[in-house]
C-alpha cells in the first residue's frame, strides 16, 4: 500500500499547505476541500483496483461490492473541520478486512497517515504495530505505562467535558482515528468516543490491540458504534 499512502500524502501537502493561505479569504472553502477529496478517491482507488480487483471497497463515497471476502476499508478523511481550518489533526486510512476461521469479519492490517505531522503508522495481526516519522524513522509503538490520574490524558468526542467523575486532562482531538492512534502511540492512556462510524475507525482498531491497548466498553450497531471505552489497561 506505500504506492497509495505515498501518492495521498503528496495530495495532502500539497492542499493542506494551500489551506494554511486561504483561512483569511472570503470565499467558502468547501469546493476546494471537495476537489482534494475527488483527487484522492480516484488516485486510491484505482491504485488499490490494480493491486487487488477482487477485492471490495467500503468508504463514505465508494462501495464496491467484493468478488472474494476480502475488502478494503477507506477513510479519505477523518478530522475534515480541522483540515478545513488549517489545523493539523486529521487523517487517511486504509483497513484490509479479510474472514477469519470461524468465517468472522476482522481487519488483518491497516495503514493511517498523519499527514500534517509526516507519520505513517501500520499494523498487521500478530505482527504489531509501527510509526514511520518523516519517511525515514520506523519504530515500534505501545501504548503508554501511565497510570497516574493527574499525569493522564484522556481523548474523546464527547461534547459534555466531562468523563465521568473526571474533569481534567481531557483533549477533544475533533479525529476519531487519531484519538485511538494517540492511545496506540502512548500520547494518551484512554479514549472515550461516542457515535463514530465503523469506517472513520477499522484501521485504529488494530492498531490499538497491536500496541497492548485494551477495548473496555463497545456497543455497536450496524456501522455505528455507539459508545467505544478504550485504555492502556491500567486503572487510574
Amino acid at each position: 500500500m506505500s504506492k497509495v499512502t505515498d501518492k495521498a500524502l503528496r495530495i495532502f501537502a500539497r492542499d493542506f499547505t494551500e489551506l494554511q493561505f486561504l483561512q483569511s479569504s472570503k470565499k467558502p472553502l468547501d469546493r476546494f476541500i471537495g476537489n482534494t477529496m475527488r483527487r484522492l478517491e480516484k488516485t486510491v482507488i484505482t491504485e488499490l483496483q490494480e493491486a487487488r480487483p477482487n477485492f471490495g471497497v467500503l468508504s463514505h463515497f465508494v462501495n464496491i461490492e467484493s468478488k472474494c471476502n476480502d475488502r478494503w476499508i477507506i477513510n479519505f478523511l477523518d478530522g475534515e473541520v480541522n483540515f478545513s481550518h488549517a489545523l493539523p489533526f486529521f487523517t487517511f486510512s486504509i483497513a484490509v478486512e479479510a474472514e477469519n476461521e470461524k468465517g468472522e469479519k476482522e481487519v488483518i492490517s491497516s495503514i493511517i497517515l498523519e499527514p500534517a505531522a509526516n507519520t505513517t503508522y501500520y499494523a498487521e495481526k500478530g505482527k504489531g504495530a509501527w510509526a514511520e516519522y518523516n519517511g525515514q524513522r520506523m519504530q515500534r509503538i505501545r501504548v503508554s505505562p501511565r497510570n497516574v490520574a493527574q499525569y493522564s490524558l484522556i481523548a474523546t468526542n464527547d461534547d459534555a467535558g466531562q468523563i465521568g467523575s473526571i474533569r481534567h486532562n481531557i483533549r477533544r482531538i475533533c479525529c476519531d482515528s487519531l484519538s485511538l492512534v494517540y492511545l496506540a502511540s502512548g500520547k494518551v492512556e484512554k479514549c472515550i468516543l461516542l457515535d463514530s462510524d465503523y469506517i472513520n475507525i477499522a484501521a485504529s482498531f488494530l492498531m490499538l490491540s497491536e500496541s497492548g491497548g485494551v477495548i473496555d466498553e463497545l456497543s455497536r450497531d450496524k456501522n455505528m458504534i455507539k459508545k467505544l471505552s478504550a485504555s492502556n489497561g491500567c486503572k487510574f
